[in-house]
């Protein structure tokens, strides 16, 4: 079952406004409403990805190697970090650099720049 565009932004809308509309209420609220749907989509990613390994390449697994890194670090000295940091920050994303020194007004015209990019992809 593949859903169409259509229904992955109607989908995406209720999540977000969902979201939003239990904010105001703190944390704990949005953790316990969101949590459950939050571990069914690490599962499915784990289990997929699992699945992809065993079915195509197992020898991907090499890469957890950390021997990889040291030569890595090793060969590409300085840009290795450079490259280190683009992964960390493409982990982490951007709120969580931006939204520790904005004011709210800020936060605010960031979340609704990314309601609107989330709506539009």
């Amino acid at each position: 079952m593949f859903l169409l565009a259509a229904e992955v932004v109607s989908i995406s809308i209720v999540v977000l406004v969902a979201l939003f509309s239990i904010q105001q209420f703190g944390t704990g609220k949005v953790g316990f409403m969101f949590a459950p749907v939050l571990a069914l989509w690490f599962f499915s990613l784990g289990s997929i990805g699992i699945y992809n390994i065993l079915k195509y390449d197992i020898t991907v697994v090499r890469a957890l190697n950390p021997a990889y890194i040291y030569y890595f670090f090793k060969n590409n000295g300085k840009t290795a970090w450079s490259a280190l940091g683009g992964c960390v920050l493409c982990i982490t994303g951007k709120p969580l650099f931006s939204f520790s020194w904005l004011q709210a007004v800020s936060i605010v015209i960031d979340m609704h720049n990314t309601w609107y990019k989330n709506l539009c992809n």
